[in-house]
């Protein structure tokens, strides 16, 4: 449901804007899960909160990154720009597990959640470069794009 919205939003606002605030707003839920996990407060509903945050921060970060490729890259390289990005992202699938079990076995779950947190951090502050605007989206209103969509 929250996918579709970002999509929606995406369609509408500046997508620079959406990946700076969804990657703020997962920064903002690792960390605090970090400091629930550190201070021994962790609870199932507080992990489930952040999750949900980390996750609808990803449903308007997604449409927004899918569709920036699309909006920066000419038509005729966009397939050939699509699989050069998911090359680290599959790399990322492999090595980060690796890679957080280490943290996780030399620091700790606590410093493995405030890792992520830094990197999405990280992320956002990189993303206020590109100016990647909204494009002119047909007239009508949200609900009838959803509907048409």
């Amino acid at each position: 449901m929250f996918l579709l919205a970002g999509g929606l939003f995406a369609d509408r606002l500046s997508r620079s804007r959406l990946l700076f605030m969804g990657n703020l707003l997962a920064a903002g839920a690792q960390g605090a899960l970090a400091v629930t996990v550190a201070t021994g407060h962790a609870t199932t509903v507080s992990i489930a909160a952040c999750g949900f945050v980390s996750g609808t921060a990803a449903s308007f970060v997604v449409p927004a990154a899918q569709s920036a490729v699309a909006q920066i890259v000419p038509a005729q390289q966009l397939q050939q720009d699509n699989a050069l990005l998911r090359l680290p992202g599959n790399a990322v699938k492999v090595l980060g597990p690796v890679v957080g079990g280490v943290i996780v076995a030399a620091g700790g779950a606590a410093w493995a959640l405030a890792w992520d947190a830094v990197t999405f951090a990280v992320a956002a502050v990189l993303l206020l470069g590109p100016r990647l605007d909204a494009p002119l989206v047909a007239p009508g209103g949200v609900l009838s794009a959803l509907r048409a969509g």
